[in-house]
């Protein structure tokens, strides 16, 4: 991003803190001096709050497994570069020497840019019988770069056969040892929120506000995300509070997508369905090859950034809080699995296996 092009919220985060009101009681010297009352908790809670709003974030559209789109959009806005502990050449410069350089996984690309946020909305891959290779890869590589990765439709179904969808294929062993380390270190949740917008898959239908739950839900957007996380958060043995109104609001498959409902839940609604208009929204899972479309509210515009397609190279992204559209176009690369692994004689072997597994 042009320097000249960012907004103001990325001036040097001590600057802005610098210019917040003091806090009423003093720095503490050691945690045992903190003062830990109601007030403090709460004061706490505040100014964390108030930093993540400071920070930009990148939202971005569904990948299904397409690797090469996600890092031409992540090197184009800055977020990635050539890692600054090997210079660039995935080689490891440092004693014991290794085969390759660990930050960037032997890449020479990593993360070089932490002062803003990056969400990405869901379908990270596609798991499909020809996607298996791809899949592996962009979860091997989008953790590293991505802050926040949203459950999608195509996801869920890795753990949950009500997402079934046609063309499904159990991925590889790799992939979902990835997705098992995403989920156990927080990284991957159902809802997230930042710039007081809500971000999930597909949109929160019009038709939760009959949700029977506590109000308050319907009218704070963070209380809703950290609900709705909760929720899903449960273990099997212990069910969650509000259990069917959580399915629902999640899980619903509605008519227009094949389903029994009446509406899409958060993981299926379709674009072409009414969306809950009291919050401003980012989603994606309904793919048009077209420009970011944009839904009117009385609190303001909601989005679908979802563009791309098996073979038109495009993954759309969105900057926040200034609601600027990004893009990038990559040639599709017509690779099958094998062709994705043919320098890789030990992942090879592995894909050959799986693939007897399979018939």
């Amino acid at each position: 991003m042009p320097a000249d092009a960012r907004p103001d919220t990325l001036r040097p985060m001590s600057t802005q803190l610098a210019e917040k009101p003091k806090v009423a009681y003093a720095h503490p010297a050691t945690l045992e001096d903190v003062p830990w009352n109601e007030d403090t908790l709460e004061e706490m809670a505040r100014t964390y709050k108030e930093i993540r709003q400071v920070k930009p974030t990148l939202v971005i559209g569904d990948c299904h497994g397409h690797l090469d789109r996600l890092e031409a959009l992540l090197t184009q806005e800055g977020i990635i570069g050539a890692c600054p502990a090997c210079g660039g050449t995935g080689d490891d410069l440092s004693p014991p020497e290794s085969e390759f350089c660990a930050p960037c996984n032997g890449t020479g690309i990593a993360r070089i840019n932490r002062d803003v946020e990056v969400v990405q909305l869901g379908d990270l891959g596609h798991y499909g019988a020809d996607t298996m290779g791809k899949d592996r890869l962009i979860w091997e590589y989008a953790p590293r770069w991505v802050d926040v990765i949203l459950w999608g439709n195509h996801d869920r179904a890795i753990i949950d056969g009500r997402h079934f969808f046609m063309g499904y294929q159990k991925p590889l062993p790799e992939t979902t040892r990835a997705i098992d380390q995403a989920i156990l270190k927080g990284q991957i949740r159902i809802a997230y929120t930042a710039h007081g917008f809500l971000f999930t898959h597909a949109g929160l239908h019009a038709c939760f506000k009959h949700q029977k739950i506590p109000v308050e839900l319907k009218r704070d957007i963070g209380q809703l995300v950290d609900w709705l996380n909760e929720c899903d958060g449960w273990s099997a043995n212990e069910p969650a509070p509000d259990e069917d109104e959580f399915l629902a609001i999640v899980n619903a498959i509605s008519r227009m997508r094949g389903g029994p409902c009446d509406a899409g839940g958060i993981l299926w609604r379709d674009a072409r369905e009414s969306y809950y208009p009291d919050f401003r929204q980012v989603f994606g899972h309904t793919a048009r090859d077209t420009t970011c479309r944009t839904y009117e509210s009385p609190v303001g515009n909601s989005y679908c950034i979802d563009v791309g397609d098996k073979h038109n190279g495009r993954l759309m992204g969105m900057w926040l809080p200034d609601e600027r559209v990004v893009e990038v176009h990559v040639p599709e690369k017509m690779r099958d699995l094998h062709e994705l692994t043919q320098d890789d004689p030990v992942l090879d072997e592995v894909v050959e296996k799986y693939s007897q597994f399979l018939r």
